[in-house]
């Protein structure tokens, strides 16, 4: 989709499909930017059409009319954009999204949804990265039409923003707003992969070459590169597959300085190796387990899109943990990157084993900051909603947590008891990789990470119950979502600031 931002008046362009807000007022739905002008090309009294069908203005609210005469849009889309005073830009991208959704089987849109609220910089970005994430739609293979599949969506959109079309301010808010809807489309890309094509060797060409051709660098280490390196984890989590491990590495260059360090999670499927998982409703979909290695990754090269002035760095360690005759067994000990060595009780507990891998060698390098994303569990209690977010640097907490809810990805922060610590010690090892005694749980894998991270100010995000939705919401469809790339890369923005 090719999107432009443009001072013409609503309905004046030859666009056919307008989308314009309405605002949930107290008497019924309340028009909002271009909503008269949509109802001069209608020639019909749009307000008091919604109001008679229920439609109250409130978000979720979605009605979509023909216009019969000529010289204008053939469509007019009304979305609920909620109370007029709550018009953030978390808002306007909520209605560009469900505004997506409508517009499929038009070739050319408009909206003024850039026109709500106060920061029209803001506004407009938000509705470019809401029309992009619901126009979204999972790559297909196969000859034969899906019985109601959706049509699809627009070539082009145009964004509406009045009197300050030509402002330099929208334009760059335009751009950021595209590159960061692109890449969460990307990364839904990856994850919806089949694991049997998106191997631990193919994903890291691919991250590679997406990388390169930003212009971000990128290196790809080989099994027997990890091996001599000390990469334990990696190693040992894929001994049981056949499609060796890989780890991939992009950079930002950026100014001199430390740089930012991120490091993902890079599962390309779980079964939960010779421990197995036994829900095959989640077993299902465990193709998503490398969600967390494409949102870091997708990040630093969107930082290269960008050319923000921030040096950032992504490692993704990428395996599969399959039950093989050569797979890790529960008792082994692992020796990552650094030195440290971990008992495996659960060999389903296995992202753990990488990204601690990931951080250990990131520590060696002594990054400003230190944030790792990865699928550890579903065990924080937050919903499709929120991820989960702890660590060691309260003030680095704040800035993440702060980026998640700029971005329209909040997340919530848990704590991170020292006295958890002994539920990992281990008679054979430097810790185990589930506690003794009493559940597993986000912290429990925070807590283990912790060990890798030299000290350094340190968040861990755990994305399990947000990077893929096993049921479609009123905004998202069911499958990946692309959290929470966009989060990471508001991070990157308020880093690259002065």
């Amino acid at each position: 989709m090719i999107i432009e931002v443009s001072s013409a008046a609503a309905g004046s362009t030859q666009d056919d499909l307008l989308a314009v807000p309405f605002f949930e007022g107290t008497a019924g739905p309340e028009p909002g930017p271009g909503a008269a002008e949509a109802a001069r090309v209608m020639g019909a009294d749009l307000t008091g059409m919604l109001a008679r069908q229920g439609f109250r203005g409130r978000p979720g609210d979605a009605a979509t009319f023909l216009v019969p005469n000529g010289g204008g849009p053939r469509r007019v889309v009304a979305i609920g954009a909620g109370r007029a005073a709550d018009a953030t830009t978390a808002a306007v991208r909520d209605a560009a999204q469900r505004a997506a959704a409508l517009a499929t089987g038009s070739v050319h849109a408009a909206a003024t949804l850039g026109l709500l609220g106060q920061d029209r910089a803001g506004a407009v970005r938000a509705a470019a990265e809401g029309f992009l994430l619901g126009s979204y739609r999972v790559p297909r293979t196969g000859s034969q039409p899906v019985t109601g599949q959706q049509p699809v969506p627009p070539r082009t959109l145009t964004l509406l923003a009045g009197d300050a079309g030509g402002d330099g301010d929208l334009r760059d808010a335009l751009a950021r707003g595209v590159v960061t809807g692109q890449l969460a489309s990307w990364v839904r890309d990856l994850v919806h992969a089949p694991a049997g094509t998106a191997t631990p060797e193919m994903l890291a060409e691919t991250i590679a070459a997406r990388a390169v051709e930003h212009g971000a660098a990128a290196r790809i280490w080989t099994a027997g590169e990890l091996a001599r390196e000390g990469f334990g984890g990696v190693v040992g989590v894929g001994q049981g597959s056949r499609n060796s491990p890989r780890l991939v590495e992009v950079t930002h260059a950026g100014p001199e300085g430390r740089p930012l360090a991120f490091a993902g999670k890079g599962i390309t499927f779980d079964s939960g190796g010779l421990n197995l998982k036994r829900d095959p409703g989640e077993i299902s979909w465990m193709r998503a387990d490398m969600a967390g290695g494409a949102a870091v990754a997708a990040a630093v090269i969107g930082a290269a899109q960008l050319a923000l002035p921030v040096p950032a760095v992504a490692v993704v360690p990428l395996a599969e943990n399959m039950p093989g005759g050569g797979a890790l067994r529960p008792g082994d000990v692992l020796t990552h990157r650094g030195g440290r060595t971990s008992e495996v009780v659960d060999t389903d507990s296995e992202g753990r084993l990488v990204v601690a891998d990931a951080l250990g060698y990131l520590a060696e390098r002594s990054p400003a900051a230190l944030i790792d994303v990865a699928t550890l569990t579903d065990a924080a209690g937050l919903g499709p909603a929120l991820w989960a977010a702890t660590g060691t640097d309260q003030e680095l907490m704040a800035e993440v947590l702060r980026a998640g809810e700029a971005a329209g990805e909040p997340g919530w922060p848990l704590p991170l008891p020292g006295a958890y610590r002994e539920l990992l010690s281990s008679a054979a090892a430097d810790l185990r990789n589930t506690p003794t005694q009493g559940p597993d749980s986000t912290v429990m894998a925070a807590t283990f990470l912790r060990e890798f991270t030299a000290g350094i100010p340190w968040v861990h995000i755990d994305n399990g119950s947000t990077a893929w939705l096993e049921h479609s919401t009123g905004l998202w469809p069911e499958g990946a979502t692309g959290s929470p790339v966009r989060a990471l890369l508001r991070f990157l923005e308020g880093r690259a600031r002065p």
